[in-house]
């Protein structure tokens, strides 16, 4: 039987319908994602301390480290606490999302920061920024992008084993990565409208095969288009 306008109309809607499912869906994934990588925490890796400008009342130094769905960036106003023995090379880069060296090199920063850590969290793309940070004028960190998770439900770091600095606050990203936030949600997308359809598929064929409207269920009859809803009907097995 061929396929009518209305029922292309009605396939269109239904197939919009379910794409934008996908979507939520998409976006739950990820928030979901995202809130167990903040508060996994990173083990601690390996990374070379860059200089990466210089200004009054020190230069900056930078260290990146990498985990499972995260990145770290962190800046520190030397020569205030400079690790002894590690590796310093001028010169260095940042990512694009971080915030460290990509202003003026950093009279305006250094003056401002003690301390600053960029994490971005997503996979298999960065696709959100958190940023955290201690002020010259005080020991205190404070969130300067980002809501910072309560101490309660974050589990104990032990010093050694992680990156994090004692006192230093988890903090669910908010800033987006645009490139990595699009990418992730259409690769998180595309499996859920996947299986949305395989399962709408089978079930209307299911339906048909019981000599039932695929739409809504209602026992066929005569007419060739269910008298329930309006669906267009196709052809039905012959009952046994």
């Amino acid at each position: 039987m061929a396929v009518s306008d209305r029922e292309r109309r009605g396939d269109r809607r239904g197939l919009r319908a379910r794409v934008c499912i996908a979507a939520c869906a998409a976006v739950a994934v990820h928030v979901a994602l995202t809130a167990a990588i903040v508060l996994r925490g990173i083990a601690a890796g390996s990374g070379v301390a860059e200089t990466i400008g210089a200004g009054e009342p020190g230069e900056w130094w930078w260290q990146q480290l990498s985990g499972l769905g995260q990145t770290v960036v962190f800046g520190q106003n030397a020569p205030a606490i400079r690790p002894e023995g590690e590796p310093v090379k001028v010169g260095g880069s940042v990512p694009a999302w971080s915030r460290i060296g990509h202003a003026d090199p950093s009279r305006s920063e250094a003056e401002r920061y003690l301390v600053m850590v960029d994490q971005a969290i997503g996979w298999p793309f960065r696709a959100a920024v958190a940023r955290t940070s201690i002020a010259l004028s005080g020991p205190t960190w404070r969130v300067d992008s980002g809501i910072r998770i309560p101490d309660e439900w974050t589990s104990p770091r032990l010093m050694g084993k992680s990156w994090y600095l004692e006192g230093m606050p988890f903090v669910f990203p908010l800033e987006p990565i645009w490139g990595g936030l699009l990418a992730n949600l259409a690769i998180y997308v595309a499996p859920i409208v996947v299986a949305l359809e395989t399962a709408r598929a089978l079930r209307r064929r299911r339906r048909v095969r019981r000599r039932r409207c695929p739409a809504c269920a209602y026992p066929m009859g005569p007419s060739r288009v269910c008298t329930e809803c309006g669906e267009p009907l196709p052809d039905a097995p012959k009952a046994a």
